[in-house]
């Protein structure tokens, strides 16, 4: 589990590229990066645990999956729509089996900004 704030902008486009390696775990190869062939992720930005609402995260792989490689995102127009302010996040990565094999969390700021078309 890694704790590791993030910051977006409304009106902005959100993008953090990530690559799954191996962890410091016996007898795996540490560094390497991780096959994510049949792998999931989910992942969402909330007030707080019990909050009812959650903004989603868009999240693609490479389209190699064996490179470990994706991509977490949210349209300009999604960070938009949530109003200025902290939050939490959560971002996890499951193999087929259900193992996590990625999972990061923190606080996300969410910067005011201005609608360009505005």
């Amino acid at each position: 589990m890694a704790n590791t704030p993030i910051s977006l902008k409304q009106w902005v486009d959100f993008q953090l590229p990530l690559t799954v390696r191996q962890p410091i775990v016996p007898p795996a190869i540490v560094g390497v990066p991780v096959n994510l062939t049949g792998a999931t992720a989910t992942g969402s930005i909330f007030k707080g645990f019990q909050a009812e609402t959650a903004y989603p995260f868009v999240i693609t792989f490479d389209t190699d999956r064996t490179t470990g490689k994706l991509t977490v995102s949210m349209a300009d127009s999604a960070v938009a729509a949530i109003p200025y302010g902290m939050y939490l996040y959560q971002i996890r990565v499951e193999d087929s089996q259900g193992i996590t094999l990625l999972y990061l969390e923190g606080v996300a700021t969410i910067e005011a900004g201005r609608n360009p078309n505005a």
